[in-house]
């Protein structure tokens, strides 16, 4: 009897110290999936950053067909400059849509060649039950900043300091990465200061952004008028009148 009183008691101990621990293990293993997502997001900033050196401007947020509609993303464009990375599919045409039935018989090969490159490992599972390569990380597009429509600007056309300015930022939901789809200034703020709670679920200790100079940084939320403008104001890397 005091031996099997002792085992119970022994068993009690084992897992009170493992439900103590347990929590502490799970807390790394979660901030570790965060600073690979930062990394990536690093590194498709770098991505970028090449493709404006070897081109002398910025990848336009989009490629239009002729009728203006966006048919490619900035992603596809990028994909030689990814360090590492292996030549694209030669059977992707530039000539029709990202989505057209030619093109998405490449995408298996395009998720085998660049899919890790845009995926937050802490959408692990999503992105593994899609046959498609997703990506969390999207350009801040739009009036008021330089990826306006398809222009190709230049990095002097931001108007201060480069790593003053937010170029990309990561979101909570996946999109196809060859989809031509960012965020605007209001959206990538929403994330940034979001109204409730709830809408943090997805993040630890704030939201990744990439600057214009390649560095990556965690913001925290805003929780506060002064540092909602002053996020407003990273967002705005152009001159041009924005919405509000």
């Amino acid at each position: 009897m005091k031996t099997l009183l002792k085992t119970l008691v022994t068993g009690v101990a084992i897992l009170f110290l493992i439900g103590m621990v347990y929590p502490a293990f799970e807390d790394v293993r979660i901030e570790a999936r965060r600073s690979k997502c930062k990394a990536k997001l690093g590194a498709l900033a770098m991505a970028i950053l090449s493709y404006e050196s070897s081109n002398q401007n910025l990848p336009p947020a989009f490629v239009a067909d002729a009728d203006g509609t966006a048919i490619h993303s900035w992603r596809q464009l990028i994909t030689p400059y990814l360090d590492g990375a292996s030549s694209a599919p030669s059977e992707y045409s530039l000539n029709q849509p990202w989505n057209s039935a030619d093109n998405l018989q490449t995408e298996a090969e395009f998720k085998r060649l660049y899919g890790d490159y845009f995926c937050c490992p802490t959408k692990t599972q999503e992105y593994g039950e899609s046959k498609t390569a997703l990506t969390s990380y999207r350009l801040v597009t739009g009036p008021g900043t330089v990826f306006v429509l398809d222009n190709k600007a230049m990095l002097n056309d931001i108007a201060g300091a480069p790593s003053e300015h937010i170029m990309m930022i990561e979101v909570p939901s996946l999109i196809p990465a060859r989809q031509p789809k960012d965020v605007s200034i209001q959206e990538a703020l929403d994330i940034l200061a979001p109204d409730i709670q709830t809408n943090r679920g997805h993040y630890i200790n704030g939201v990744f952004v990439a600057m214009f100079d390649g560095s990556v940084h965690r913001l925290p939320f805003a929780d506060d008028d002064q540092t909602r403008e002053k996020y407003r104001k990273m967002l705005t890397p152009s001159n041009e009148k924005q919405d509000q």
